[in-house]
Protein backbone atom coordinates (compact mmCIF):
# COMPACT_ATOMS: atom_id res chain seq x y z
CA UNK A 1 0.00 0.00 0.00
CA UNK A 2 1.01 3.43 -0.97
CA UNK A 3 0.56 7.08 -0.21
CA UNK A 4 -0.01 9.53 -3.06
CA UNK A 5 -0.36 13.29 -3.40
CA UNK A 6 -1.59 15.22 -6.50
CA UNK A 7 0.48 18.35 -7.00
CA UNK A 8 -0.61 21.04 -9.51
CA UNK A 9 1.71 22.82 -12.33
CA UNK A 10 0.92 25.05 -14.01
CA UNK A 11 3.88 27.48 -14.91
CA UNK A 12 2.57 30.06 -13.13
CA UNK A 13 5.00 30.85 -10.68
CA UNK A 14 3.19 33.45 -8.82
CA UNK A 15 0.00 32.14 -8.81
CA UNK A 16 -0.73 31.99 -4.63
CA UNK A 17 -2.71 28.49 -5.42
CA UNK A 18 0.35 26.82 -7.11
CA UNK A 19 2.57 27.88 -4.11
CA UNK A 20 -0.14 26.66 -1.79
CA UNK A 21 -0.31 23.07 -3.26
CA UNK A 22 3.55 23.16 -3.91
CA UNK A 23 3.84 24.21 0.20
CA UNK A 24 1.57 21.40 0.81
CA UNK A 25 2.91 18.60 -1.27
CA UNK A 26 6.70 19.35 -0.41
CA UNK A 27 5.93 18.31 3.24
CA UNK A 28 4.04 15.18 2.07
CA UNK A 29 6.82 14.28 0.02
CA UNK A 30 9.36 14.38 2.70
CA UNK A 31 7.02 11.97 4.35
CA UNK A 32 7.29 9.22 1.82
CA UNK A 33 4.00 9.89 0.15
CA UNK A 34 4.20 10.14 -3.65
CA UNK A 35 3.73 12.98 -6.00
CA UNK A 36 1.42 12.78 -9.14
CA UNK A 37 2.03 15.48 -11.03
CA UNK A 38 -1.40 17.25 -12.74
CA UNK A 39 -0.36 20.02 -15.20
CA UNK A 40 -2.55 22.93 -16.09
CA UNK A 41 -3.43 22.83 -20.38
CA UNK A 42 -5.78 23.56 -22.30
CA UNK A 43 -8.10 20.54 -21.74
CA UNK A 44 -10.87 21.39 -24.57
CA UNK A 45 -8.28 20.51 -27.04
CA UNK A 46 -8.28 16.73 -25.78
CA UNK A 47 -10.37 13.92 -27.14
CA UNK A 48 -11.92 12.03 -24.49
CA UNK A 49 -9.20 9.70 -25.23
CA UNK A 50 -6.71 11.94 -25.30
CA UNK A 51 -7.90 13.17 -21.77
CA UNK A 52 -8.36 9.24 -20.56
CA UNK A 53 -4.72 8.51 -22.07
CA UNK A 54 -3.31 11.57 -20.29
CA UNK A 55 -4.93 10.88 -16.80
CA UNK A 56 -3.87 6.85 -17.19
CA UNK A 57 -0.22 9.01 -17.56
CA UNK A 58 -1.01 10.62 -13.70
CA UNK A 59 -2.23 7.10 -11.93
CA UNK A 60 0.61 4.71 -13.24
CA UNK A 61 1.84 4.19 -10.00
CA UNK A 62 -1.63 4.14 -8.26
CA UNK A 63 -2.18 0.11 -7.06
CA UNK A 64 -5.23 -1.28 -5.01
CA UNK A 65 -5.63 -0.77 -1.11
CA UNK A 66 -3.40 3.57 -1.70
CA UNK A 67 -4.54 6.29 -0.73
CA UNK A 68 -4.81 9.50 -2.58
CA UNK A 69 -4.57 13.04 -1.44
CA UNK A 70 -6.41 14.78 -4.29
CA UNK A 71 -5.69 18.65 -3.93
CA UNK A 72 -8.78 20.24 -5.51
CA UNK A 73 -9.55 22.40 -7.32
CA UNK A 74 -6.90 21.63 -10.42
CA UNK A 75 -7.48 24.56 -12.61
CA UNK A 76 -8.64 22.40 -15.49
CA UNK A 77 -11.71 22.46 -15.04
CA UNK A 78 -15.08 19.89 -13.69
CA UNK A 79 -14.43 16.91 -16.71
CA UNK A 80 -10.96 16.86 -16.10
CA UNK A 81 -10.95 16.97 -12.01
CA UNK A 82 -14.37 15.04 -11.85
CA UNK A 83 -12.87 11.68 -14.59
CA UNK A 84 -9.28 12.03 -12.37
CA UNK A 85 -10.87 11.38 -9.07
CA UNK A 86 -13.20 8.35 -10.79
CA UNK A 87 -9.74 6.78 -12.33
CA UNK A 88 -8.78 7.03 -8.50
CA UNK A 89 -12.00 5.50 -7.04
CA UNK A 90 -12.22 2.50 -9.84
CA UNK A 91 -9.19 0.94 -8.44
CA UNK A 92 -10.05 -1.39 -5.74
CA UNK A 93 -9.72 -0.36 -2.14
CA UNK A 94 -8.21 2.92 -3.18
CA UNK A 95 -9.44 5.78 -0.40
CA UNK A 96 -9.44 9.45 -1.92
CA UNK A 97 -9.39 12.06 0.70
CA UNK A 98 -9.58 15.62 -0.57
CA UNK A 99 -8.08 18.99 0.14
CA UNK A 100 -10.15 21.35 -0.93
CA UNK A 101 -8.79 24.81 -1.45
CA UNK A 102 -12.19 26.24 -2.37
CA UNK A 103 -14.69 25.50 -3.81
CA UNK A 104 -15.52 26.11 -7.54
CA UNK A 105 -18.10 28.49 -8.25
CA UNK A 106 -19.36 29.12 -4.46
CA UNK A 107 -17.51 32.76 -4.39
CA UNK A 108 -19.45 34.31 -7.80
CA UNK A 109 -22.98 32.05 -7.08
CA UNK A 110 -22.62 29.29 -9.99
CA UNK A 111 -24.35 26.69 -9.27
CA UNK A 112 -24.21 24.88 -11.72
CA UNK A 113 -20.41 24.33 -10.79
CA UNK A 114 -21.08 24.40 -7.38
CA UNK A 115 -23.33 21.10 -8.00
CA UNK A 116 -20.77 19.66 -9.88
CA UNK A 117 -18.08 19.45 -7.38
CA UNK A 118 -20.62 18.27 -4.54
CA UNK A 119 -21.07 15.23 -6.77
CA UNK A 120 -17.22 14.40 -6.28
CA UNK A 121 -17.19 15.06 -2.65
CA UNK A 122 -19.90 12.28 -2.19
CA UNK A 123 -17.90 9.97 -3.46
CA UNK A 124 -14.78 11.05 -1.40
CA UNK A 125 -13.95 9.23 2.01
CA UNK A 126 -12.66 12.25 3.70
CA UNK A 127 -12.30 15.99 2.59
CA UNK A 128 -10.72 18.49 4.48
CA UNK A 129 -11.43 22.08 3.47
CA UNK A 130 -8.90 24.52 3.81
CA UNK A 131 -11.72 27.77 4.19
CA UNK A 132 -14.31 27.47 7.29
CA UNK A 133 -16.72 28.78 4.92
CA UNK A 134 -16.88 26.38 2.16
CA UNK A 135 -17.48 23.36 5.41
CA UNK A 136 -20.50 25.60 6.48
CA UNK A 137 -21.45 25.41 2.86
CA UNK A 138 -21.01 21.80 2.32
CA UNK A 139 -22.94 20.67 5.50
CA UNK A 140 -26.01 22.34 4.49
CA UNK A 141 -25.78 20.63 0.97
CA UNK A 142 -25.94 17.16 3.00
CA UNK A 143 -21.83 16.75 2.98
CA UNK A 144 -21.36 15.65 6.26
CA UNK A 145 -17.93 13.65 5.96
CA UNK A 146 -15.45 16.80 6.34
CA UNK A 147 -13.36 18.64 8.68
CA UNK A 148 -11.70 22.45 8.52
CA UNK A 149 -7.87 22.28 9.11
CA UNK A 150 -5.53 25.19 9.02
CA UNK A 151 -2.52 24.60 7.22
CA UNK A 152 -0.38 27.71 7.78
CA UNK A 153 2.69 26.47 8.49
CA UNK A 154 5.12 23.33 8.16
CA UNK A 155 4.52 21.86 11.74
CA UNK A 156 0.44 21.76 10.92
CA UNK A 157 1.01 20.16 7.24
CA UNK A 158 3.17 17.81 8.73
CA UNK A 159 0.96 16.80 11.48
CA UNK A 160 -1.74 16.37 9.20
CA UNK A 161 -0.27 13.72 6.71
CA UNK A 162 1.22 12.30 9.62
CA UNK A 163 -2.80 11.84 11.13
CA UNK A 164 -3.44 10.32 7.87
CA UNK A 165 -0.84 8.01 7.50
CA UNK A 166 -1.08 6.83 10.96
CA UNK A 167 -4.93 6.46 10.73
CA UNK A 168 -4.77 4.39 6.96
CA UNK A 169 -1.91 2.67 7.24
CA UNK A 170 -1.33 2.29 10.76
CA UNK A 171 -0.83 -1.18 10.30
CA UNK A 172 1.23 -1.31 7.31
CA UNK A 173 3.89 1.48 8.07
CA UNK A 174 6.94 -0.54 7.13
CA UNK A 175 5.62 -1.57 3.54
CA UNK A 176 5.46 1.85 2.40
CA UNK A 177 8.07 2.28 -0.01
CA UNK A 178 10.47 5.25 0.11
CA UNK A 179 9.39 8.19 -2.79
CA UNK A 180 12.54 6.95 -4.35
CA UNK A 181 11.97 3.65 -4.89
CA UNK A 182 12.82 1.87 -8.23
CA UNK A 183 9.84 -0.11 -9.37
CA UNK A 184 11.14 -3.62 -11.23
CA UNK A 185 12.55 -3.10 -14.92
CA UNK A 186 12.63 -0.17 -14.78
CA UNK A 187 15.37 1.79 -16.75
CA UNK A 188 17.12 4.73 -14.68
CA UNK A 189 18.64 8.03 -16.11
CA UNK A 190 20.48 10.88 -15.06
CA UNK A 191 21.45 13.99 -16.21
CA UNK A 192 23.79 16.97 -14.70
CA UNK A 193 22.31 20.46 -14.61
CA UNK A 194 23.55 23.53 -13.70
CA UNK A 195 21.68 25.77 -15.25
CA UNK A 196 23.29 29.18 -14.69
CA UNK A 197 21.05 31.28 -17.39
CA UNK A 198 18.24 29.58 -16.97
CA UNK A 199 18.40 28.01 -20.39
CA UNK A 200 20.76 24.80 -20.17
CA UNK A 201 17.33 22.89 -18.70
CA UNK A 202 15.35 23.21 -22.07
CA UNK A 203 18.12 21.13 -23.63
CA UNK A 204 17.68 18.47 -20.94
CA UNK A 205 14.21 18.36 -21.74
CA UNK A 206 14.71 18.26 -24.99
CA UNK A 207 17.55 15.09 -24.44
CA UNK A 208 14.28 13.36 -22.03
CA UNK A 209 11.85 13.59 -24.39
CA UNK A 210 14.13 12.31 -26.98
CA UNK A 211 14.18 9.14 -24.76
CA UNK A 212 10.53 8.95 -23.89
CA UNK A 213 9.43 9.00 -27.86
CA UNK A 214 11.92 5.89 -28.59
CA UNK A 215 11.23 3.32 -26.32
CA UNK A 216 7.93 1.81 -24.35
CA UNK A 217 9.81 1.37 -21.27
CA UNK A 218 9.38 2.77 -18.09
CA UNK A 219 11.80 5.18 -17.12
CA UNK A 220 13.22 6.40 -14.20
CA UNK A 221 14.80 10.39 -14.55
CA UNK A 222 17.51 11.51 -11.97
CA UNK A 223 18.07 15.11 -12.27
CA UNK A 224 21.24 15.88 -10.37
CA UNK A 225 21.09 19.60 -9.83
CA UNK A 226 22.09 22.52 -7.66
CA UNK A 227 19.80 25.72 -6.93
CA UNK A 228 20.48 27.35 -10.16
CA UNK A 229 17.22 25.52 -11.23
CA UNK A 230 14.36 27.79 -11.20
CA UNK A 231 10.70 26.91 -10.38
CA UNK A 232 9.52 26.69 -14.22
CA UNK A 233 11.97 24.88 -15.52
CA UNK A 234 12.21 22.22 -12.61
CA UNK A 235 7.91 22.12 -13.59
CA UNK A 236 8.63 22.28 -17.26
CA UNK A 237 10.98 19.29 -16.70
CA UNK A 238 8.47 17.02 -14.33
CA UNK A 239 6.07 17.38 -17.32
CA UNK A 240 7.91 16.46 -20.00
CA UNK A 241 10.09 13.56 -18.32
CA UNK A 242 6.25 12.37 -16.10
CA UNK A 243 5.06 11.45 -19.90
CA UNK A 244 3.98 8.14 -20.52
CA UNK A 245 3.80 7.35 -16.70
CA UNK A 246 7.67 7.99 -15.94
CA UNK A 247 9.18 9.25 -13.22
CA UNK A 248 11.52 12.63 -12.52
CA UNK A 249 13.24 12.82 -9.27
CA UNK A 250 15.26 15.75 -8.36
CA UNK A 251 18.40 15.48 -6.79
CA UNK A 252 19.80 18.77 -4.96
CA UNK A 253 23.49 18.83 -4.96
CA UNK A 254 25.32 21.29 -2.96
CA UNK A 255 27.08 24.24 -4.23
CA UNK A 256 29.91 24.03 -2.29
CA UNK A 257 30.66 20.48 -2.90
CA UNK A 258 32.89 20.52 -5.82
CA UNK A 259 34.40 24.47 -4.78
CA UNK A 260 37.58 23.05 -4.49
CA UNK A 261 37.47 21.46 -7.65
CA UNK A 262 36.07 23.87 -9.67
CA UNK A 263 39.41 25.39 -10.80
CA UNK A 264 40.13 22.12 -12.63
CA UNK A 265 37.02 22.03 -14.84
CA UNK A 266 38.48 25.61 -16.89
CA UNK A 267 35.52 26.42 -19.13
CA UNK A 268 33.26 23.89 -18.26
CA UNK A 269 30.87 23.95 -15.61
CA UNK A 270 30.93 22.50 -12.34
CA UNK A 271 27.61 20.83 -13.53
CA UNK A 272 30.15 18.03 -15.41
CA UNK A 273 31.21 16.82 -12.09
CA UNK A 274 27.66 16.02 -10.67
CA UNK A 275 27.78 13.04 -12.55
CA UNK A 276 30.62 12.19 -10.35
CA UNK A 277 28.28 11.52 -7.43
CA UNK A 278 25.63 9.09 -9.14
CA UNK A 279 27.13 5.81 -7.34
CA UNK A 280 26.75 7.91 -3.42
CA UNK A 281 23.23 9.41 -4.15
CA UNK A 282 21.81 6.37 -5.87
CA UNK A 283 23.13 4.63 -3.02
CA UNK A 284 19.88 1.44 -3.89
CA UNK A 285 20.46 1.92 -7.42
CA UNK A 286 22.97 -0.59 -9.10
CA UNK A 287 23.72 0.92 -12.84
CA UNK A 288 22.24 4.24 -14.54
CA UNK A 289 22.61 5.39 -17.99
CA UNK A 290 23.96 9.17 -18.07
CA UNK A 291 23.71 11.30 -20.90
CA UNK A 292 24.94 15.09 -21.39
CA UNK A 293 22.12 17.60 -21.96
CA UNK A 294 23.13 17.86 -25.42
CA UNK A 295 22.17 14.54 -26.62
CA UNK A 296 18.87 13.58 -29.24
CA UNK A 297 18.58 9.70 -28.60
CA UNK A 298 16.75 8.44 -32.11
CA UNK A 299 16.55 4.84 -30.82
CA UNK A 300 15.26 2.72 -27.91
CA UNK A 301 17.46 3.02 -24.85
CA UNK A 302 16.41 -0.08 -23.89
CA UNK A 303 18.94 -1.65 -26.11
CA UNK A 304 21.35 -0.09 -24.07
CA UNK A 305 20.14 -0.72 -21.07
CA UNK A 306 20.22 -4.55 -21.89
CA UNK A 307 23.49 -5.08 -22.44
CA UNK A 308 25.62 -7.00 -20.29
CA UNK A 309 28.34 -4.67 -17.93
CA UNK A 310 28.57 -6.29 -15.12
CA UNK A 311 32.19 -7.18 -15.41
CA UNK A 312 32.43 -3.97 -15.88
CA UNK A 313 32.50 -0.15 -14.44
CA UNK A 314 30.71 1.39 -17.49
CA UNK A 315 30.30 1.27 -20.86
CA UNK A 316 31.10 3.92 -24.07
CA UNK A 317 31.92 5.11 -26.97
CA UNK A 318 35.52 5.51 -28.56
CA UNK A 319 35.80 9.39 -29.19
CA UNK A 320 36.00 9.34 -32.62
CA UNK A 321 38.21 12.26 -32.97
CA UNK A 322 40.59 11.24 -30.89
CA UNK A 323 40.99 7.98 -32.02
CA UNK A 324 41.45 9.44 -35.48
CA UNK A 325 43.96 11.84 -34.09
CA UNK A 326 41.98 14.75 -34.94
CA UNK A 327 41.86 15.69 -31.57
CA UNK A 328 44.92 14.97 -29.32
CA UNK A 329 44.13 15.04 -25.61
CA UNK A 330 46.43 15.38 -22.32
CA UNK A 331 46.13 11.62 -21.57
CA UNK A 332 46.12 9.58 -24.91
CA UNK A 333 49.44 12.09 -26.16
CA UNK A 334 51.31 10.98 -23.28
CA UNK A 335 51.09 7.50 -23.51
CA UNK A 336 48.27 7.08 -20.29
CA UNK A 337 46.07 5.94 -22.56
CA UNK A 338 45.93 4.17 -25.98
CA UNK A 339 44.26 6.18 -28.52
CA UNK A 340 41.91 4.03 -30.01
CA UNK A 341 40.37 3.56 -26.14
CA UNK A 342 39.69 6.71 -25.40
CA UNK A 343 36.68 6.79 -24.69
CA UNK A 344 33.44 10.06 -24.86
CA UNK A 345 31.96 10.28 -21.48
CA UNK A 346 28.46 12.19 -23.11
CA UNK A 347 27.12 8.56 -22.63
CA UNK A 348 28.01 6.46 -20.06
CA UNK A 349 26.12 3.39 -18.90
CA UNK A 350 27.41 3.07 -15.19
CA UNK A 351 27.34 -0.32 -13.01
CA UNK A 352 27.24 1.50 -9.89
CA UNK A 353 28.02 -1.28 -7.64
CA UNK A 354 31.31 -1.74 -9.39
CA UNK A 355 32.49 1.76 -8.71
CA UNK A 356 31.68 1.48 -5.34
CA UNK A 357 33.65 -1.60 -4.69
CA UNK A 358 36.75 0.34 -6.54
CA UNK A 359 36.59 3.53 -4.43
CA UNK A 360 34.68 6.98 -3.78
CA UNK A 361 34.47 8.18 -7.15
CA UNK A 362 34.22 11.95 -7.03
CA UNK A 363 37.04 11.85 -4.33
CA UNK A 364 39.47 9.57 -6.93
CA UNK A 365 38.53 12.09 -9.62
CA UNK A 366 39.83 14.96 -7.72
CA UNK A 367 42.78 13.38 -6.19
CA UNK A 368 44.06 12.64 -9.81
CA UNK A 369 42.79 16.21 -11.24
CA UNK A 370 45.09 17.44 -8.09
CA UNK A 371 48.19 15.66 -8.90
CA UNK A 372 48.53 16.30 -12.65
CA UNK A 373 51.35 18.04 -13.86
CA UNK A 374 49.75 20.05 -16.04
CA UNK A 375 45.79 21.21 -16.22
CA UNK A 376 44.04 18.66 -18.51
CA UNK A 377 41.56 20.72 -21.30
CA UNK A 378 39.32 17.47 -20.84
CA UNK A 379 39.37 17.21 -16.95
CA UNK A 380 37.02 14.65 -15.75
CA UNK A 381 36.77 12.80 -19.06
CA UNK A 382 40.18 12.18 -18.61
CA UNK A 383 40.12 11.24 -15.47
CA UNK A 384 37.33 8.58 -15.91
CA UNK A 385 39.27 7.37 -19.06
CA UNK A 386 42.65 6.38 -16.69
CA UNK A 387 40.87 5.46 -13.49
CA UNK A 388 38.29 3.23 -15.56
CA UNK A 389 39.27 2.61 -18.85
CA UNK A 390 40.66 -0.89 -18.73
CA UNK A 391 37.59 -1.91 -17.86
CA UNK A 392 34.82 -0.10 -19.39
CA UNK A 393 33.16 -1.86 -22.24
CA UNK A 394 33.45 0.26 -25.61
CA UNK A 395 30.40 0.36 -27.65
CA UNK A 396 29.92 0.48 -31.32
CA UNK A 397 29.52 4.38 -32.48
CA UNK A 398 25.82 4.51 -32.96
CA UNK A 399 25.50 5.09 -29.43
CA UNK A 400 27.39 8.22 -29.27
CA UNK A 401 27.96 10.12 -32.92
CA UNK A 402 29.00 13.30 -32.93
CA UNK A 403 26.29 15.53 -35.18
CA UNK A 404 28.67 17.42 -37.05
CA UNK A 405 29.85 14.58 -38.77
CA UNK A 406 26.53 13.89 -39.64
CA UNK A 407 25.75 17.00 -41.12
CA UNK A 408 27.66 16.76 -44.60
CA UNK A 409 25.21 14.23 -45.42
CA UNK A 410 22.26 16.73 -45.57
CA UNK A 411 18.97 15.31 -45.87
CA UNK A 412 19.57 11.90 -45.68
CA UNK A 413 17.10 9.81 -43.37
CA UNK A 414 17.80 9.83 -39.82
CA UNK A 415 19.42 6.41 -38.78
CA UNK A 416 18.69 5.14 -35.38
CA UNK A 417 21.37 6.65 -32.89
CA UNK A 418 22.11 8.72 -30.01
CA UNK A 419 23.64 11.62 -31.87
CA UNK A 420 25.59 14.38 -29.53
CA UNK A 421 25.76 18.16 -30.10
CA UNK A 422 29.20 17.95 -29.08
CA UNK A 423 30.62 21.35 -29.40
CA UNK A 424 28.39 22.52 -31.74
CA UNK A 425 24.26 23.67 -31.76
CA UNK A 426 21.28 22.63 -33.64
CA UNK A 427 21.53 24.49 -36.90
CA UNK A 428 18.50 24.86 -38.59
CA UNK A 429 19.73 26.84 -41.91
CA UNK A 430 22.74 24.12 -42.33
CA UNK A 431 19.33 22.08 -43.84
CA UNK A 432 20.58 18.52 -42.56
CA UNK A 433 18.09 15.97 -41.16
CA UNK A 434 19.39 15.85 -37.75
CA UNK A 435 19.00 19.31 -37.42
CA UNK A 436 15.69 19.70 -38.50
CA UNK A 437 14.41 16.65 -36.24
CA UNK A 438 15.79 17.91 -33.59
CA UNK A 439 14.40 21.30 -33.86
CA UNK A 440 11.13 19.69 -34.34
CA UNK A 441 11.74 18.01 -31.08
CA UNK A 442 12.49 20.95 -28.76
CA UNK A 443 9.28 22.53 -29.94
CA UNK A 444 7.63 19.62 -28.44
CA UNK A 445 8.56 20.80 -25.16
CA UNK A 446 7.52 23.19 -23.03
CA UNK A 447 10.08 25.55 -24.14
CA UNK A 448 9.36 25.00 -27.90
CA UNK A 449 8.22 29.03 -28.27
CA UNK A 450 11.18 30.21 -26.99
CA UNK A 451 13.81 27.43 -28.26
CA UNK A 452 12.63 27.07 -31.23
CA UNK A 453 12.50 31.07 -31.58
CA UNK A 454 16.22 31.18 -30.52
CA UNK A 455 17.45 28.68 -33.36
CA UNK A 456 15.43 30.67 -35.77
CA UNK A 457 16.80 33.78 -34.84
CA UNK A 458 19.83 32.75 -34.73
CA UNK A 459 19.93 30.56 -38.19
CA UNK A 460 18.87 34.07 -39.84
CA UNK A 461 21.17 36.09 -37.76
CA UNK A 462 24.06 33.89 -39.42
CA UNK A 463 22.74 33.73 -42.72
CA UNK A 464 22.28 37.44 -43.04
CA UNK A 465 26.06 38.27 -41.23
CA UNK A 466 27.44 35.75 -43.91
CA UNK A 467 25.65 37.43 -46.81
CA UNK A 468 26.27 40.94 -45.81
CA UNK A 469 30.59 40.29 -45.22
CA UNK A 470 30.43 38.88 -48.95
CA UNK A 471 28.76 41.78 -50.28
CA UNK A 472 31.14 43.98 -48.27
CA UNK A 473 34.06 41.89 -49.40
CA UNK A 474 32.95 41.97 -52.96
CA UNK A 475 33.19 45.57 -52.86
CA UNK A 476 37.10 45.45 -51.68
CA UNK A 477 37.82 42.55 -54.05
CA UNK A 478 36.42 44.95 -57.24
CA UNK A 479 39.31 47.09 -56.74
CA UNK A 480 41.80 44.34 -57.77
CA UNK A 481 44.19 43.75 -55.43
CA UNK A 482 47.35 43.08 -55.80
CA UNK A 483 47.47 40.11 -53.25
CA UNK A 484 45.71 38.31 -51.11
CA UNK A 485 47.51 37.66 -47.47
CA UNK A 486 46.71 35.07 -44.83
CA UNK A 487 46.81 35.54 -41.24
CA UNK A 488 47.78 32.34 -39.11
CA UNK A 489 48.68 28.20 -39.69
CA UNK A 490 47.17 27.05 -42.40
CA UNK A 491 44.01 24.98 -41.24
CA UNK A 492 41.29 23.24 -43.21
CA UNK A 493 38.99 26.73 -42.88
CA UNK A 494 41.94 28.69 -44.75
CA UNK A 495 42.27 26.37 -47.14
CA UNK A 496 38.35 26.32 -48.23
CA UNK A 497 38.64 30.24 -48.60
CA UNK A 498 41.73 29.36 -50.88
CA UNK A 499 39.00 27.80 -53.49
CA UNK A 500 36.67 30.92 -53.21
CA UNK A 501 39.43 33.46 -53.39
CA UNK A 502 41.68 31.74 -56.36
CA UNK A 503 44.96 31.85 -54.28
CA UNK A 504 47.96 31.91 -56.76
CA UNK A 505 51.92 31.77 -56.50
CA UNK A 506 52.02 35.41 -55.40
CA UNK A 507 49.73 35.11 -52.21
CA UNK A 508 51.09 34.38 -48.70
CA UNK A 509 50.94 33.63 -45.49
CA UNK A 510 52.29 35.50 -41.95
CA UNK A 511 52.70 35.33 -38.60
CA UNK A 512 54.90 36.74 -36.20
CA UNK A 513 57.43 33.69 -36.31
CA UNK A 514 56.92 32.77 -39.45
CA UNK A 515 55.93 28.33 -39.88
CA UNK A 516 58.03 26.17 -42.28
CA UNK A 517 54.74 23.67 -42.42
CA UNK A 518 56.08 21.82 -45.78
CA UNK A 519 52.42 20.90 -46.54
CA UNK A 520 51.32 23.89 -46.58
CA UNK A 521 49.75 25.56 -49.96
CA UNK A 522 50.97 29.08 -49.70
CA UNK A 523 54.84 30.16 -47.77
CA UNK A 524 54.64 32.08 -44.49
CA UNK A 525 56.61 35.58 -44.09
CA UNK A 526 56.68 37.72 -41.07
CA UNK A 527 54.08 39.83 -38.97
CA UNK A 528 56.71 42.64 -40.26
CA UNK A 529 57.06 41.63 -44.16
CA UNK A 530 53.10 43.15 -43.87
CA UNK A 531 54.14 46.35 -42.16
CA UNK A 532 56.35 47.24 -44.93
CA UNK A 533 53.82 45.72 -47.54
CA UNK A 534 53.71 48.46 -50.55
CA UNK A 535 51.58 46.51 -52.69
CA UNK A 536 47.52 46.89 -52.77
CA UNK A 537 46.45 43.32 -51.01
CA UNK A 538 43.50 41.88 -48.85
CA UNK A 539 43.91 40.36 -45.59
CA UNK A 540 42.15 37.57 -43.93
CA UNK A 541 42.80 36.46 -40.32
CA UNK A 542 42.33 33.55 -38.00
CA UNK A 543 41.25 35.36 -34.53
CA UNK A 544 43.46 32.41 -32.96
CA UNK A 545 46.56 33.39 -34.98
CA UNK A 546 49.80 34.57 -32.41
CA UNK A 547 48.06 33.46 -29.45
CA UNK A 548 44.80 34.92 -30.23
CA UNK A 549 46.02 38.21 -30.78
CA UNK A 550 46.41 38.75 -34.68
CA UNK A 551 43.32 40.97 -34.58
CA UNK A 552 44.59 43.31 -31.89
CA UNK A 553 48.13 43.30 -34.11
CA UNK A 554 46.04 44.49 -37.24
CA UNK A 555 43.88 47.08 -35.67
CA UNK A 556 47.53 48.48 -34.10
CA UNK A 557 48.35 48.98 -37.50
CA UNK A 558 45.33 50.65 -38.08
CA UNK A 559 43.57 48.45 -40.15
CA UNK A 560 39.91 48.14 -40.26
CA UNK A 561 37.89 44.82 -39.52
CA UNK A 562 35.46 44.03 -42.54
CA UNK A 563 37.21 46.77 -44.77
CA UNK A 564 40.50 46.18 -44.99
CA UNK A 565 40.61 42.56 -43.31
CA UNK A 566 38.24 39.90 -42.80
CA UNK A 567 37.69 37.22 -40.22
CA UNK A 568 38.01 33.83 -42.07
CA UNK A 569 35.36 31.72 -39.84
CA UNK A 570 32.62 34.47 -40.21
CA UNK A 571 33.32 34.24 -44.36
CA UNK A 572 32.42 30.17 -44.00
CA UNK A 573 29.34 27.52 -43.52
CA UNK A 574 29.91 25.72 -40.04
CA UNK A 575 31.10 22.59 -42.10
CA UNK A 576 33.79 24.46 -43.78
CA UNK A 577 35.40 25.73 -40.46
CA UNK A 578 33.17 28.79 -40.29
CA UNK A 579 30.98 29.90 -36.79
CA UNK A 580 27.71 28.79 -36.37
CA UNK A 581 26.40 31.90 -35.10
Amino acid sequence: MKLHITNLYNFIFNDPSVKEQHKIADRALDLGYREMGVFGYPVETDSPSELSKRLDGIIAALEGGDLVVMQLPTGNGFTYDNLLFRKFKAYPGVKVTLLIHEIPGVSDGNVEIQNQYLSIMRDADEIVFRKVGDKDFAEQKGILNSRNLKLSDDKSITEFFSDIKARYFLNAQSSIPNAESMPKDEIQIAYGLYDKTGKYSAWVGASMLSVIEHTDADVCFHILHDATLTEFNKNALLEVGSRNGNRVVFHKIDENMFGEMQEYVHIYTIGALFRLVLPDILSDTDRVIYLDADIFVNRDIKDLWNQDISEYYMAAVPDIDVVNHIVGTFVVMNGTVPWERYFNSGVLYMNLDMIRGKGNMALDVFNWLKNLEQKSKLPDQDALNVLYGEKTLLLDGSWNTFVKHVRPFGRQPLEKMVYHYVGTWCSVYMNSTVDLEYHALTMRTPWGETVGKEQLERAIGRITKIASLWKKLMVQMSKYPEKIIFYGKETPSMRNLYKYLNVCERDYRILSNPDTDPYATLPCKSLDDLKNETGTHMIFVLPEADGEKAMENLTNMGLKNEEDFFVIPMLLHPDEGGYEY
